[in-house]
């Protein structure tokens, strides 16, 4: 991105010569993953707009499986935090972590 208040999460295909595309949009400020599953937190953005560093959302994107970004399937969010905390739960996701964090856009 330009700046990092652009930061998002793209999905690219290597099978799919047209590239990536955007499964979580800006501004995504932290992000964990196991070898099943990608959390991200986003602060909310529209263009040409700060992130509103009010409202956080919270996604759960599968990878297990292979993701469709077009359909954004295996894509869970946003959520707040309760709810993410108990898809969380229901996933078994205890032990996944917020391991990435931009502080200057937490």
């Amino acid at each position: 991105p330009d700046e990092e208040s652009q930061l998002g999460l793209d999905y690219c295909d290597p099978a799919d010569q047209n590239g990536c595309g955007g499964v979580v949009g800006s501004t995504v400020f932290a992000i964990g993953s196991n070898n099943e599953y990608i959390i991200a937190k986003q602060h909310p953005r529209d263009f040409p707009s700060r992130p509103d560093k009010k409202v956080t959302n919270y996604y759960i994107v599968s990878i297990a499986n292979g993701m469709d970004f077009k359909n954004k399937d295996g894509v869970i969010g946003p959520l707040t935090q309760d709810e993410f905390e108990q898809k969380r739960n229901k996933l078994g996701l205890q032990q996944v972590n917020f391991t990435i964090v931009y502080k200057d856009l937490e």
